[in-house]
């Protein structure tokens, strides 16, 4: 059974003998089979967060079909981001951490959890230059608001999240999204702020804090 999203947005069903969509860019190493990893919270409908060899990450995966190209998106621009990093350079987004598979069908991946905040005005500089770095990379975030920029605690760098929206650079678009950073970092409203699920409850968490947090046993 093949699911679709309709002309109306609804989801439809169908009986199909095509093979399912998979994300085509499989450039690291590891892959991981979706199922092995133990869920912790959900933020969204496709980020889970999980446990991974001890520690907290997080999973995206494409549940629905129609899903796959924004994550084929992502995964082609962490590629870009991990290729373009320079030895001793710390990397403008949360670690990629292999691949996440369905029956041999990659649907998604796994990246560290960052331990960090969300930015104020008074980061504007550094978000800006991590912002000017991805544009180098060829890629224009597409949805830079102050919930897709986390400052690690750790180090003060900071990292840039959720590249579902990310387009291929042009001059005029990536001067506009440089433009309109000081008034996304200055946003109070919590516009990209994410839902957690935790047994159960469902609460505002701001953005997901991507962190490198041994569990507790």
């Amino acid at each position: 059974m093949r699911m679709y999203q309709g002309s109306d947005g609804k989801v439809e069903h169908s009986l199909s003998w095509t093979p399912l969509r998979s994300i085509d860019s499989v450039w690291h190493p590891r892959q991981l089979d979706v199922l092995s990893l133990k869920r912790i919270a959900s933020h969204k409908a496709r980020v889970k967060e999980v446990e991974f060899e001890g520690q907290r990450a997080l999973s995206k995966v494409a549940i629905f079909e129609w899903w796959i190209p924004q994550l084929q998106r992502e995964t082609d621009i962490y590629e870009s981001i991990s290729r373009n990093l320079s030895p001793g350079e710390h990397s403008i987004a949360p670690d990629f951490l292999g691949h996440l598979t369905e029956q041999g069908r990659c649907i998604g991946f796994l990246m560290q959890k960052v331990d960090g905040r969300h930015p104020s005005s008074d980061d504007l500089p550094a978000c800006e230059a991590a912002l000017r770095r991805l544009h180098r990379t060829g890629w224009i975030h597409g949805d830079a608001n102050r919930y897709n920029f986390l400052v690690e605690r750790s180090t003060g760098h900071v990292k840039m999240v959720d590249f579902e929206h990310a387009k291929q650079y042009d001059e005029e678009t990536a001067q506009l999204e440089l433009q309109a950073l000081k008034a996304e970092l200055s946003e109070t409203t919590g516009r990209g702020a994410s839902v957690v699920v935790q047994d159960g409850v469902e609460e505002i968490s701001g953005p997901i804090s991507y962190a490198t947090n041994t569990l507790e046993h």
